[in-house]
C-alpha cells in the first residue's frame, strides 16, 4: 500500500501538474514564438481602423533593421495625418521621425542588420518631449516641430508601410502602443527578449504571430483593432532570443 497522500483528493480536487491546488487552471506562461518577415517589395500590415488621434504615447517594437532607407515599422494612412506617428522609418541604419521641419530626424543610434533590436518610443504633449529608447538605454530627447499641427493627432494605419509607400523589408515583432508615457522599464527587463505586457495595459498591442491565425493579426490591447497580413500569408519563426 503506497503512503503518498493524494492532496488533491483530500480537498476533493482532481489535480494535475496544470493545476493548481485551488482547482483553477494555472496561467499558461508568456512566450514568444512568431514574428512577421516582410518582403520590402508590397509587405505590410493593414489595420481595421485608424487608430486613436493620441495626446501622449508610447510606442515599443522588436525589429531586425533589414537594407534599403525610410523603410517604415509603422505609418499614417496619408502624408497629411498621423503626427509624429506619420512615418516610424529605419534609415541610415536608425530609427527616424518628421515633423513640419520637414526633416528626418534621428531617435536612435544604428541598429543592427543581424540581430533583433528593441526601441521604445514616448511622447509628452505638456511639456513637447519626444525620446528615443533603444535596447533599454536613452539615446534621444528632442521637443518636436508641431507649427501648424494639431499635438493631438498622432496615428497610425499600417505596420511595415505608410500610405502605401516605404515597404519594410525584415522583420517586426511585438508592435504595441499606448496613450500615456511609459517607463522603459514596462517594456525592458534587461533579458533582451519581448516581456509580457498585459499589466501594462496598452492600447494596441499586435503580437506579429504569437495567439494569431493569419492573415489576422489580433490587437491584444484594449482598442481592439486587429491587422489583416496584406500580400504574405506565413509567420517566421525568427524572434528576439
Amino acid at each position: 500500500m503506497s503512503n503518498t497522500i493524494n492532496w488533491g483528493k483530500i480537498h476533493g480536487l482532481s489535480y494535475s501538474p496544470e493545476t493548481n491546488l485551488t482547482g483553477t487552471a494555472a496561467a499558461p506562461s508568456f512566450s514568444n514564438t512568431k514574428s512577421i518577415e516582410l518582403d520590402g517589395v508590397d509587405d505590410f500590415v493593414i489595420l481595421a481602423n485608424t487608430t486613436q488621434n493620441f495626446t501622449d504615447f508610447s510606442l515599443s517594437f522588436w525589429c531586425i533593421r533589414g537594407g534599403g532607407h525610410y523603410k517604415s515599422i509603422v505609418g499614417a494612412n496619408s502624408s497629411s495625418e498621423g503626427g509624429i506617428l506619420k512615418a516610424i522609418v529605419i534609415a541610415g541604419s536608425q530609427i527616424k521621425y518628421q515633423d513640419s521641419s520637414t526633416s528626418w530626424t534621428s531617435l536612435t543610434n544604428n541598429l543592427s542588420s543581424t540581430s533583433w533590436n528593441h526601441v521604445l518610443i514616448t511622447y509628452d504633449s505638456s511639456s513637447n518631449t519626444l525620446k528615443g529608447y533603444q535596447d533599454g538605454s536613452l539615446i534621444t530627447t528632442i521637443n518636436p516641430d508641431f507649427s501648424g499641427q494639431s499635438t493631438n493627432a498622432h496615428s497610425i494605419r499600417y505596420i511595415g508601410a505608410r500610405y502605401g509607400t516605404g515597404f519594410f523589408n525584415d522583420l517586426i515583432d511585438e508592435v504595441a502602443l499606448w496613450d500615456s508615457v511609459i517607463s522603459i522599464g514596462d517594456v525592458w527587463d534587461g533579458g533582451g527578449v519581448p516581456t509580457n505586457l498585459a499589466s501594462t495595459n496598452p492600447v494596441h498591442w499586435w503580437r506579429c504571430g504569437d495567439g494569431d491565425t493569419a492573415p489576422t493579426l489580433t490587437d491584444n490591447g484594449s482598442g481592439g483593432i486587429n491587422g489583416t497580413m496584406t500580400n504574405f500569408s506565413t509567420f517566421s519563426t525568427d524572434v528576439p532570443t
